[in-house]
């Protein structure tokens, strides 16, 4: 079979998809583990970061019924980017997916975290968050620009992608 993985940030709040992690707002990794297109239960998730601290500090998780395992991503108080693996093996078999993550570090008394950009992708037909798109099923690309957990109006936010047309 085809063993894949696909790993996802959100905001655990919310339950949108993000990009960034501060000391207010941590982030939850959801690794969500198929073959063939089926969702598989109780395998171990690995993730691995390059920034911020995962939470249970063991790195693993067992996937749900419905294929996700779940990780929470502390900021770990140093500010950058960096990324987040998730990997998974079963009967030799191995899948790996990665997120590029930023870390916001308030310091300072924690006097707010400055501007942040999250990101959400929506199912155009629901308003739902989704972690894929297709030809049939396209996604609305959703940022929200924040100022110290403010939102901010009236500024121009510019997406590209490496992978599939932004229109």
């Amino acid at each position: 079979g085809t063993l894949a993985i696909a790993l996802q940030l959100v905001n655990p709040g919310t339950g949108l998809d993000t990009t960034v992690v501060s000391a207010s707002a941590p982030g939850e990794l959801r690794a969500t583990v198929t073959s063939n297109g089926t969702a598989l239960g109780s395998e171990v998730v690995t993730f691995t970061t390059t920034i911020g601290t995962l939470n249970p500090a063991s790195g693993t998780a067992l996937t749900s019924t419905g294929g996700v395992a779940t990780m929470g991503l502390l900021d770990g108080g140093t500010a950058g980017a960096g990324t987040v693996t998730a990997d998974v093996t079963i009967d030799g078999v191995s899948a790996t997916a990665e997120v590029s993550v930023s870390v916001l570090s308030g310091g300072g008394g924690g006097g707010g975290s400055g501007p942040a950009i999250s990101l959400a992708l929506l199912d155009q037909a629901t308003g739902l968050p989704t972690s894929s798109v297709s030809a049939s099923a396209p996604g609305i690309l959703q940022a929200t620009l924040t100022d110290s957990g403010t939102p901010v109006a009236g500024e121009v936010i510019t997406f590209t992608s490496t992978l599939g047309d932004l229109s």
